[in-house]
């Protein structure tokens, strides 16, 4: 399936849509015929999204163990990056972010099949609990070693 997300806009009116199909949703005809019961994202816009964010305004973002987090001035607060609230309120500024060329080829791609893989039963909660960002190269460095 070819995308019809675009923007950064785009991904963030896709994610602030109560009725929004997932990525593994849109794809669930091909991991039927694929056999793969149980998928995920490899890489969600928000993790790929907020590790942009961290590496080109590091004077906004800082990290706290393995969680991205930015200062809230109205709540006086730090705050997880990561959070949809804050990204939807804030993605706006980050304005040279939005416009990485980059991005926008990783926007196109997000919903085709090569962004979805299979899954044990239960992996989605552990990643989710994991501070990965749904990020696989975080997830198994963090998680496995190799010998």
């Amino acid at each position: 399936m070819e995308s019809e997300m675009e923007s950064v806009d785009d991904m963030f009116i896709w994610k602030n849509n109560s009725s929004r199909e997932s990525v593994e949703k849109v794809n669930k005809e091909t991991t039927k015929l694929l056999g793969w019961e149980f998928t995920d994202v490899l890489y969600s816009f928000l993790g790929v999204y907020v590790l942009g964010a961290f590496c080109y305004y590091p004077e906004k973002f800082h990290l706290e163990g393995n969680i991205i987090k930015t200062y809230e001035k109205s709540n006086n607060r730090y705050t997880n990056a990561w959070s949809l609230k804050y990204l939807t309120q804030n993605y706006k500024s980050l304005k040279y972010l939005n416009n990485n060329c980059k991005l926008e080829e990783y926007i196109k791609l997000s919903f085709s099949i090569g962004n979805v893989c299979p899954i044990w039963p239960g992996g989605n909660s552990h990643k989710g609990q994991s501070c990965c960002y749904d990020l696989p190269d975080v997830y198994f460095n963090r998680h496995f070693t190799i010998i």
